[in-house]
């Protein structure tokens, strides 16, 4: 077989995770893992030289540093991946995407900014007539999530309404928040503030985020939890849907607490990017917030936590109602130090760069829920211990 080189942008949390799985599973002869701040992708390799070695596996690791700002650079470090990961914050996906297109090379990233996206599939011809593929919101959600809702609407032959129930919880929630950050704190204040697009009556609608909520119950350790819209979950999926869908909802989940407190910070302009004098200076609030929040929600201790995705579509199949249900929990990983978060969107990541090295997906700027085939995509998750349950109930009229 084939081994390919791989260039993961990033070393947190999830760029490390990523990396790790392409090493373990991707057919990779080389990983390079590239990141902003000195050390950082050293002490990456480091972390996945000391997993790898368990495993008795032998690839060929670099690391280096990395402004992707730095334009030249980031293209010079691109050319002759066989895939690349970009796992920096959303703003700067859109030039790496058309640096990849530049120099001819496949590319996804974690996503999770609706309008981000949608100006990178505006790039799809460029990059079909570059013979690349580029497949935008490859994380736990979007991404994970948006795979399973397409598995679960297309379980349904003729779909009329999906719901999904989406997050990432600390199996120890404690005040004030009741939750743990497990990736970037800016992906978690955009959630909150940013518009989330669903479908009503069979049009595309841009709702308020902390709205909407219900109460769910999930299996044992977690009970009864908050779900309410949370903005970037849903990504393209109702926009791409839309023809087909009449009701479309994404929501996140969340211990009770959270959402009281979180909404309490926002009602007080702490969610504003407005800038404010203090003193002589301008300040951003949001930026404020994220930088006392960080260290609060990161904690000193790592996060167990458990990543759920529930989705339901109901439809009809030959005039009689039916019900999709698809279930899936992951839990942290006590062997490796892995959180079920850093699982769940640096292996989706490193899922689809491999898809891409072998050149299973179809050229051009493609949205998730179109590119990656969900059959295929379950048995790689059921490849790394992260089974899928499904099922197709018949509904009967009360």
């Amino acid at each position: 077989m084939t081994a390919y080189r791989y260039v993961v942008l990033g070393a947190g949390r999830q760029g490390t995770a990523a990396a790790y799985d392409l090493a373990l599973r991707g057919n990779a002869k080389e990983v390079l893992i590239l990141d902003a701040v000195p050390g950082r992708a050293q002490t990456a390799v480091r972390w996945i030289h000391s997993r790898l070695s368990r495993a008795n596996v032998v690839v060929d690791l670099a690391a280096g540093s990395l402004d992707v700002r730095d334009s030249e650079g980031l293209r010079d470090q691109l050319r002759g991946a066989d895939a690349v990961i970009s796992a920096v914050p959303y703003e700067f996906n859109l030039d790496v995407t058309r640096a990849a297109i530049d120099i001819g090379v496949n590319l996804c990233d974690l996503g999770g900014h609706p309008e981000t996206t949608s100006q990178q599939v505006e790039l799809d011809a460029e990059a079909r007539s570059g013979g690349i593929t580029v497949v935008p919101d490859c994380g736990q959600a979007p991404g994970m999530a948006t795979t399973l809702m397409t598995l679960a609407l297309r379980m349904v032959p003729t779909p009329e309404t999906l719901e999904v129930w989406d997050g990432g919880l600390p199996l120890d929630p404690t005040p004030p928040l009741f939750y743990r950050l497990t990736f970037a704190i800016e992906g978690l204040t955009n959630e909150y503030d940013g518009p989330c697009y669903n479908l009503r009556n069979g049009e595309l609608v841009a709702l308020e985020a902390l709205t909407e909520v219900q109460t769910v119950d999930f299996p044992p350790p977690l009970g009864r939890l908050d779900a309410f819209l949370a903005s970037g979950t849903g990504a393209t999926f109702p926009k791409t849907f839309q023809p087909v869908l009449r009701e479309f909802t994404s929501r996140v989940v969340r211990h009770p607490g959270h959402l009281a407190a979180i909404r309490l910070l926002k009602s007080l302009g702490l969610f504003s990017l407005e800038p404010v004098r203090v003193g002589n200076q301008l300040i951003v609030p949001r930026r404020v917030t994220e930088r006392l929040l960080e260290p609060l929600l990161v904690g000193s201790e790592p996060v167990r936590d458990i990543v759920v995705v529930r989705v339901h579509c109901v439809g009809s199949d030959g005039g009689a109602g039916v019900r999709a249900e698809v279930d899936l929990m992951v839990h942290y990983d006590e062997e490796l130090g892995l959180s079920a978060m850093q699982q769940c969107t640096g292996f989706d990541a490193a899922i689809v760069a491999a898809m891409l090295a072998r050149g299973e997906l179809k050229k051009g700027v493609s949205v998730r829920e179109v590119s990656v085939d969900p059959h295929a995509y379950v048995r790689e998750l059921a490849a790394r211990g992260m089974n899928v349950e499904h099922r197709l109930l018949q509904l009967h009229p009360v």
